[in-house]
C-alpha cells in the first residue's frame, strides 16, 4: 500500500512573449531521468512497495502531460510548459499527504519579458522580424520552490544550483544562499565550466 511519495521534476520552461516568441531555460531532462532510475532501483532493492517514485517532466524535457497521480485530474491532462504551469504543480504536490520528498531539478525560465505595450503571452500579436526598434523588457520572474517548505516542513527538500565558470567559494556561497533562503535540506551546485559538482548541507559543509 502506498503510503509515501517522491517527486522528482525536471526540464525546463518557457515564458511566452508574443506568437512564435518566448524566453526560455534549456533544459531537457537527464539529470530528473537518471535520478529517477536510481530511486526506483532503491526502491527495488529496498523492496519499498510503501513509497511511490513520480517522475515528472516538463514538455521542453519530452513530458506530454503531467505524471502526478491520477487523483487530480485537472494536472493529469495537460502538459508543464511555463512557471505557472509548474506553480500549480509544486501546489498540488504540497497539498498531497503522502508527498515526503521533492527533488525540484525543474529549470524555471527567471525572466518574463514584454515588448513595447503588447501584453506578453502565446497569442500576443506576432512579432515580424522587421518590426524591432522596440527592446524587450525584462523583469524576474516568482520564485517557486521557497513556497514547498514554506507551507510543509515536514518535506524533505532537494534544490539544484548552477553557476557558470565561478571560484568553488563562490559557487558554494550561491548553493548555500539557496538552501538558506528556501530551507531545503540539500542543495546540489554543479558548474557548467569548470564542472565542479558539490552538495550543500543545512550545516554548511560542502562535499565535492
Amino acid at each position: 500500500m502506498i503510503n509515501r511519495r517522491i517527486h522528482i521534476i525536471g526540464g525546463g520552461t518557457f515564458s511566452h512573449v508574443r506568437s512564435h516568441l518566448a524566453l526560455a531555460a534549456p533544459a531537457f531532462g537527464s539529470t530528473a531521468r537518471q535520478l529517477y532510475t536510481l530511486m526506483q532501483q532503491k526502491l527495488t532493492d529496498r523492496q519499498s512497495d510503501d513509497t511511490q517514485c513520480v517522475l515528472t517532466l516538463t514538455a521542453m524535457a519530452g513530458g506530454t502531460v503531467s505524471t502526478f497521480p491520477s487523483s487530480i485530474p485537472e494536472l493529469a491532462l495537460r502538459p508543464i510548459v511555463t512557471n505557472e504551469d509548474v506553480s500549480k504543480y509544486v501546489d498540488a504536490v504540497i497539498a498531497d499527504p503522502m508527498t515526503k520528498v521533492v527533488i525540484f531539478n525543474v529549470a524555471l525560465c527567471d525572466f518574463s519579458g514584454q515588448i513595447a505595450d503588447i501584453t506578453s503571452g502565446k497569442y500576443a500579436t506576432r512579432l515580424h522580424s522587421r518590426d524591432t526598434a522596440d527592446p524587450i523588457d525584462l523583469a524576474m520572474a516568482e520564485k517557486l520552490v521557497g513556497k514547498i517548505r514554506k507551507h510543509r516542513k515536514d518535506i524533505f527538500l532537494v534544490a539544484f544550483k548552477t553557476t557558470t565558470g565561478a571560484l568553488p567559494d563562490a559557487q558554494y556561497a550561491a548553493g548555500l544562499n539557496l538552501l538558506k533562503e528556501n530551507s531545503c535540506n540539500l542543495v546540489l551546485a554543479n558548474d557548467t565550466k569548470t564542472r565542479l559538482n558539490m552538495i550543500i548541507v543545512p550545516e554548511e559543509a560542502r562535499y565535492c
